[in-house]
């Protein structure tokens, strides 16, 4: 009874998570398609490709060379050169009496991450992307090809057409964004690389073809041969969420721990490691913070 209870409600959330994408969804994309339409327009025409398919028949027609001359071009060269010229390193610097030893660790640690990790090339493709449309994205994610255990810190660039961010963010760092969802075109190999807790069998059932009502501006090249091809729609859906933690904190050095996964031994043994005082601020902190989370 246990079993099948469990598998009911996790039935239940993921259908309910899956309702929660799809709505999030359609209202990103009806709320940022006058932009991505404006970020198109601005993509073709940093390209050269500012005559419409219409507009350049007509003028075939009467016989006459649909020209261009891109005055974009120069400008964003110009800024994607002085960046590239004068990028600087990340430093971390002490700060209110911290360590110069630890700094020059992170130092030395970041030095690392931006250079295995691809991290110059794809800021400034991220950056030549924003120039040209408006908007981009540049984070790090684990890399699991090389070292499948532990994993690498890599770098990834997304491109105006490839994601969808809550509407009502204003922070640059995406702190207060609520929800993402990002678009990729992966092969059914990759997926079931990606997705091992899945059947292959139930991967391979899948359709080839990747066209929905979602991201209809991503890859807009791909023509109907195409379509045939072994790929399949890989969307990733992250949503901002907070849980309720139980820290014992010292208020004199300001130290705090994360006490919330401890065992009942584990506690017994830490309260009896503490004197009157600290078991008295101990229990003060844990209801306080139980009643602010509720």
């Amino acid at each position: 009874m246990y079993s099948k209870k469990f598998i009911m409600v996790l039935r239940l959330t993921d259908y309910s998570l899956c309702s929660e994408f799809k709505e999030n969804c359609k209202y990103a994309q009806d709320y940022w398609a006058p932009f991505l339409r404006d970020c198109q327009i601005y993509t073709l025409a940093s390209s050269g490709y500012t005559w419409s398919n219409e507009e350049r028949r007509m003028l075939e027609k009467q016989g006459r060379e649909p020209l261009e001359f891109n005055i974009m071009r120069r400008s964003l060269q110009f800024f994607s050169g002085y960046l590239r010229d004068n990028i600087n390193q990340i430093i971390y610097s002490p700060v209110e009496g911290s360590d110069q030893a630890t700094a020059d660790q992170f130092t030395k640690l970041s030095y690392y991450i931006w250079d295995k990790g691809n991290g110059y090339n794809k800021f400034l493709n991220a950056s030549d992307e924003c120039f040209k449309s408006g908007i981009s994205l540049c984070g790090i994610q684990m890399d699991y090809s090389k070292d499948f255990i532990n994993g690498d810190i890599e770098f990834y660039s997304r491109t105006y057409n490839s994601f969808y961010l809550d509407p009502t963010f204003s922070s640059i760092d995406l702190k207060d964004c609520s929800f993402a969802i990002t678009r990729d075109l992966i092969s059914k190999e990759y997926a079931k690389q990606l997705m091992p807790f899945i059947d292959p069998q139930k991967i391979d059932e899948l359709g080839s073809g990747f066209r929905d009502d979602k991201f209809m501006q991503y890859h807009p090249e791909f023509t109907t041969f195409s379509r045939k091809r072994d790929l399949v729609a890989y969307d990733q859906y992250y949503k901002r969420i907070t849980k309720n933690r139980t820290f014992l904190v010292d208020l004199d050095s300001a130290f705090y721990r994360d006490i919330t996964d401890l065992s009942k031994e584990e506690m017994d043994k830490l309260k009896g490691q503490m004197g009157k005082y600290q078991l008295h601020l101990f229990y003060h902190r844990q209801k306080t913070s139980l009643a602010h989370s509720a």
